[in-house]
C-alpha cells in the first residue's frame, strides 16, 4: 500500500507557487530555505485548512471503498491501533496470531504491516537482549 498522504503532500508542494504554499512547507521567515526564500510565515491554523478534508469529500470516499479488514471486525487498513492490557494478558500472542492468520487468508500482504512492541522500555530491550 502506497503512501496516501506522501503522494498529496508531493502533489500540493508541486503546485505550489511560493513556498508558503507548500503543505507542511517553511514557518518561519528566516534565511533561505533549499535555496528559496520564504515569504510569510504560515500559521498552524493555514496548514491545519490545507490539510482538513472538506474540500476532499470524494478523494476520502475512495479510499474508504478500498479499505479492507485486517483482523476482520476489529482492525482496518489505513489505521494505527493500540492494543492496551496488563502485562502478560497475552497481547503480542494475541496481535501476531492474527495478522498471521490474515496474511495466510490473502486479507492483506505481510509487507503492508508495521508492526511496533512498545511494551518494553530500555530494561526490557536490555533484559530481552541478555537472554
Amino acid at each position: 500500500m502506497s503512501d496516501d498522504w506522501a503522494s498529496y503532500c508531493l502533489q500540493e508542494n508541486q503546485s505550489a507557487t511560493t513556498p508558503s504554499q507548500a503543505l507542511n512547507g517553511p514557518v518561519t521567515n528566516e534565511n533561505k530555505i533549499n535555496g528559496v526564500t520564504p515569504t510569510e510565515p504560515v500559521s498552524s491554523l493555514t496548514r491545519l485548512k490545507k490539510a482538513a478534508i472538506n474540500s476532499r469529500i470524494k478523494e476520502l470516499e475512495s479510499r474508504l471503498a478500498k479499505e479492507r479488514d485486517v483482523i476482520p471486525g476489529m482492525i482496518t487498513t489505513g489505521t494505527v491501533t493500540l492494543v492496551y492490557a496488563p502485562s502478560g494478558a497475552g497481547k503480542t500472542v494475541w496481535i501476531l496470531g492474527n495478522l498471521f492468520q490474515s496474511i495466510r487468508n490473502n486479507l492483506i500482504r505481510g509487507s503492508d504491516v508495521i508492526y511496533f512492541n512498545e511494551d518494553d522500555g530500555a530494561k526490557g530491550v536490555l533484559q530481552g537482549e541478555a537472554g
